[in-house]
């Protein structure tokens, strides 16, 4: 499976790319399993709320962030 998404927010200025793309991703995993799993607009925001970080600068520093948590590991501090 290929995915490309294009987000029009502009990147490194503080006006929420990194957590739109977050957002983007859960949603379309939702659509991918519509009809194998049911998902509410309430279990959307279980899940993406505690992903997105108002501090990330970057869509590199919110990549690396989000695999290291999902590896399990403890999530790393940002710069401030």
């Amino acid at each position: 499976l290929r995915l490309h998404a294009v987000n029009g927010i502009p990147h490194g200025r503080g006006l929420g790319s990194s957590g739109a793309a977050v957002v983007a991703g859960i949603v379309a995993a939702r659509g991918l399993l519509e009809g194998v799993v049911e998902i509410t607009h309430g279990d959307l925001l279980r899940i993406a709320i505690p992903r997105v970080s108002t501090r990330s600068r970057s869509r590199a520093e919110t990549w690396l962030r989000l695999t290291v948590v999902d590896a399990g590991l403890p999530e790393p501090q940002v710069r401030l």
